[in-house]
C-alpha cells in the first residue's frame, strides 16, 4: 500500500514515531529536514487537518509528503532550495503577476488550490491573469478562505509536477513564506514522496 496522499485512495501505513524524529513547526523546516518529521504547525500541517503532534514511540501513520526543488537565478548567482508548501510570486492585492506552486492547498491561510494533495506526486500551479483587477482579486482573496474562488475565468490552476517564472517587475518571491532577494528567475520541479510525515 502507498503511504502517499491521494483523494479517493487509503493513505499511509502503520508507524511508530521514531526517536530522533524532527519536529518542524514551520514549511521552511519541514522541506529542509532530514530524516522523518512531525508537524506542529504551517500550511502542509494545515492541509492535512492539522494533526495533533504525536511524540516518539507513539503510534502513528507514516505519510510520505512531496517536496518541490527551486532553482533560482539572482543577479548575484544560482540557488537550490527546497519547498515544502508553497512558492509564491507577487501579492494577490497587487496588480499584474500572481502565480503560486502549492502542494497542500494553504497559503497563509487562504485555500489557494483546495483539490491540492501532498502525496499525489505533483503540485496544483495558480495563475491569477494580469488583468483581474483590484475589486475582483479582493473578492477571489475574501472567497479563497474557503477555496470558494474558482472556478473563475482568470484565474487558472493546473495540475503540474514542472513549473517556471521569470521576473517581470518588482515582484516578490516567497518561498515557503521566506523572502528570495534579487532574483531574476525561478524554477520549481516535483520531488514526490520524500518527506516521511508521522500523523
Amino acid at each position: 500500500m502507498s503511504s502517499g496522499i491521494e483523494k479517493g485512495r487509503d493513505w499511509g501505513r502503520a508507524s511508530r514515531v521514531p526517536v530522533g524524529v524532527v519536529r518542524c513547526g514551520s514549511d521552511a523546516d519541514a522541506a529542509a529536514a532530514r530524516g522523518p518529521v512531525v508537524l506542529t504547525g504551517g500550511d502542509v500541517h494545515r492541509g492535512l487537518g492539522r494533526p495533533v503532534p504525536k511524540s516518539p514511540g507513539e503510534e502513528s501513520v507514516l505519510v510520505e509528503v512531496d517536496r518541490m526543488v527551486c532553482s533560482i537565478t539572482t543577479r548575484t548567482g544560482e540557488l537550490h532550495i527546497p519547498a515544502f508548501a508553497h512558492v509564491v510570486v507577487g501579492r494577490l492585492l497587487s496588480s499584474g503577476v500572481f502565480e503560486a506552486c502549492v502542494n497542500a492547498g494553504f497559503v497563509g491561510g487562504r485555500n489557494l488550490t483546495p483539490r491540492s494533495h501532498p502525496g499525489d506526486g505533483r503540485f496544483e500551479a495558480i495563475r491569477l491573469e494580469p488583468s483581474m483587477g483590484l475589486r475582483q482579486r479582493k473578492e477571489a482573496r475574501r472567497r479563497s478562505s474557503t477555496g470558494a474562488h474558482v472556478p473563475h475565468p482568470l484565474v487558472q490552476i493546473v495540475h503540474t509536477t514542472q513549473w517556471s517564472c521569470v521576473r517581470k517587475g518588482r515582484e516578490r518571491l516567497r518561498i515557503d513564506g521566506v523572502v528570495i532577494a534579487g532574483w531574476v528567475s525561478v524554477e520549481v520541479v516535483a520531488e514526490p514522496g520524500v518527506v516521511h510525515v508521522h500523523l
